[in-house]
C-alpha cells in the first residue's frame, strides 16, 4: 500500500499531505518518471535543475494545456473542484473527500463546510437526482 501514497507538497509550505493514487494513475505516473529518468527521478513535476516545478510552474503548464485543448476555464483550482465533484458523484463520504482535499480543521477533523463548497450540485446533479425516484 505503500507505493500507492504520493506526497503532496503545499505550495506556500503551509502544510504537506499524503494522498492516495490510484492503479490507473500510479502505472501512468510511473511510466512518465521512467521516461524521464536520466533527470530527476520520483517526482511527477520535476525540473532538471530543481528537484521540484514550483505551483507556479505548474498553474503554467495546466494553462499550456487549457489553450491547446481549447478549454477555457481549466485552472489547478477548476481541476480541484472536478475531482471533489467526480468524487461526490461517485457517492465517496464527505468525510473522506475533506481528507483527501486537505480539508481540516485545527483539531485535525475533516472540515465539511470547506469541502461543501468545492462539491456543489449543478443543474445536471439536480437533474440527476431527481431522476432516481423516476418509476417510469
Amino acid at each position: 500500500m505503500e507505493n500507492s501514497i504520493s506526497r503532496v507538497n503545499h505550495p506556500r509550505g503551509l502544510k504537506n499531505f499524503r494522498k492516495p493514487f490510484s492503479t490507473r494513475r500510479r502505472r501512468i505516473s510511473s511510466r512518465w518518471t521512467n521516461s524521464r529518468s536520466r533527470f530527476i527521478v520520483n517526482r511527477l513535476f520535476s525540473r532538471r535543475k530543481k528537484s521540484f516545478r514550483s505551483f507556479a510552474s505548474v498553474q503554467c503548464i495546466v494553462k499550456k494545456y487549457a489553450k491547446l485543448t481549447g478549454i477555457e476555464h481549466l485552472t489547478c483550482h477548476t481541476l480541484r473542484h472536478t475531482f471533489a465533484h467526480e468524487l461526490t458523484i461517485r457517492k465517496i463520504p464527505m468525510d473522506v473527500i475533506a481528507r483527501l482535499m486537505g480539508h481540516m480543521k485545527s483539531d485535525g477533523s475533516p472540515n465539511l463546510s470547506m469541502t461543501s463548497r468545492y462539491t456543489m450540485p449543478g443543474e445536471d446533479d439536480l437533474a440527476r437526482a431527481v431522476e432516481e425516484l423516476s418509476w417510469v
